[in-house]
């Protein structure tokens, strides 16, 4: 099993990749030019270039991992108004984030979804500041 290795925008985490929202399937293609790369959608369409999202499968030689994109929420592999306002609707309990969702949104890091969370979010979105891993 492949744990924790990095490059500058994702990483390998015990059975998850956790990306920043920059990352695509080139970039880790580029990481590891040894290797077979997989990526499928959550209903099982093969991506080969662009954008991934959060709940994507990515399968890097003989192992299977989650994608969790920080900010992207709804895993349409973007980092938009759509993705915060799940976040505000979380904590305002007006809706539930699956664990997936709730490790994309936690783009601070602190183990927490809160509203600086959603902040940061609106924040990358306006162009304010970035998210990073």
């Amino acid at each position: 099993m492949l744990i924790t290795t990095k490059n500058d925008n994702f990483k390998l985490d015990d059975s998850n990749l956790v990306c920043e929202p920059a990352t695509t399937v080139e970039a880790i293609k580029e990481k590891y030019t040894d290797k077979t790369i997989t990526v499928k959608k959550t209903d099982g369409t093969t991506v080969t270039t662009g954008n991934i999202g959060t709940g994507y499968t990515i399968t890097i030689g003989d192992e299977q991992y989650k994608i969790i994109k920080k900010g992207d929420t709804n895993g349409d592999g973007e980092v938009k108004a759509t993705d915060y306002m799940k976040i505000k609707n979380s904590i305002m309990v007006i809706s539930n984030l699956t664990d997936e969702q709730k490790e994309a949104a936690d783009v601070n890091g602190d183990g927490e979804v809160k509203a600086t969370d959603y902040m940061k979010i609106k924040n990358m979105i306006m162009g304010v500041s970035g998210i990073t891993i």
